[in-house]
């Protein structure tokens, strides 16, 4: 009788020792913040992009641009959590591409041309205006990551053209 109720009471007392009880992932999150962005003009006329070097000219029909972040974890602590949940902290809450020279009658200098670009992620091409959420997301992770942005409605004067988000 004594060896059964040891025996349970070690079985018992190591099943304990391996249980893991689970507690709930709340205001577990660790804060990823950008550390650089990079801003490279592309042209897209042909297949596949041409990066353009500082100064080279661009073509209104097939101009393009990279924007690339690279964030790194604020809180390494936090994040050796099992609950850590990665989050961009501040969040990008809009982009704007506004043109600085002016894209015709309708676009003067200092207004928004966000609407002419779409921006290229891993689904297909989306209008400029929702990829501040894009953004946020893909830069919540640790490391390099971009989009590329195309202009679809290009200006019908030609010239240099100055952009700024």
């Amino acid at each position: 009788m004594k060896i059964n109720v040891l025996t349970t009471l070690t079985v018992i007392c190591l099943a304990a020792l391996f249980m893991h009880c689970d507690e709930p992932c709340e205001n577990r999150d660790v804060p990823v913040a950008v550390q650089k962005i990079e801003w490279t003009q592309l042209d897209t006329r042909n297949s596949s992009p041409v990066v353009l070097q500082p100064g080279e000219a661009g073509y209104k029909n097939g101009y393009g641009f990279q924007l690339t972040g690279t964030s790194a974890i604020q809180d390494t602590v936090g994040a050796q959590s099992e609950c850590a949940y990665l989050v961009l902290s501040p969040r990008i809450s809009n982009l704007d591409i506004v043109t600085l020279t002016g894209m015709g009658a309708s676009n003067p200098p200092g207004s928004s041309v966000t609407t002419r670009f779409k921006y290229f992620a891993g689904t297909g091409a989306a209008d400029a205006s929702g990829a501040a959420a894009y953004l946020s997301a893909i830069w919540g992770i640790p490391g390099a990551s971009g989009c590329i942005f195309l202009l679809t409605t290009p200006p019908v004067d030609t010239g240099w053209q100055q952009l700024e988000i």
